[in-house]
């Protein structure tokens, strides 16, 4: 008949890290967040971020001494205020689902890597509110 055949070899996935995802848009959760200091002395949150279907990581860093627009992306992705006075920590992103859209970036001299061009809130119904569609 004319089935599809998938194949794939099992031995190979320790040496090579996982396929890099397909430009485009998928959902994920931040599976770790912590408070570090970039090189600049800046505080920031390095966010490890699990694609829900994959379980390929991506890594992110939030900066607010320097980008601002990006934590406020962030944040409201998350579903977490980021208007006025905002405070937050790691544990508050930590488990929290958004859609992104990914692409990947080619460095000279780096090996090509995913990297989350838009963070999109999940627009998943809460539990205690529905959304209409």
């Amino acid at each position: 008949g004319d089935e599809m055949k998938i194949s794939f070899n099992e031995n190979n996935t320790t040496e090579t890290k996982r396929d890099l995802l397909p430009d485009g848009e998928y959902l994920f959760v931040v599976k770790h967040a912590e408070t570090a200091t970039s090189k600049a002395g800046n505080e920031m949150i390095k966010l490890t971020l699990e694609e829900q279907n994959s379980g390929n990581y991506i890594y992110d860093y939030l900066v607010p001494a320097k980008a601002l627009w990006h934590v406020h992306d962030v944040l409201f992705a998350l579903g977490l205020p980021c208007t006025g006075d905002v405070e937050f920590g790691p544990e508050d992103l930590i488990g929290k689902a958004f859609k992104a859209d990914v692409i990947t970036k080619e460095e000279a001299g780096y090996k090509p890597k995913n990297v989350i061009k838009t963070y999109k809130p999940a627009a998943m119904p809460s539990d205690d509110e529905a959304v209409p569609f």
